[in-house]
């Protein structure tokens, strides 16, 4: 794998953009509050 896949220069950074992300955005639909006529 080592000629496939060379070895990284920062293994903090390289291992840090392989992390699972957590913060998703809402899956709520953004809504309008409509004023009161």
């Amino acid at each position: 794998l080592a000629t496939v896949h060379p070895e990284p220069e920062d293994y903090e950074k390289f291992i840090r953009a392989q992390l699972y992300d957590t913060n998703y955005k809402t899956a709520l639909p953004v809504t309008y509050s409509w004023p009161k006529l």
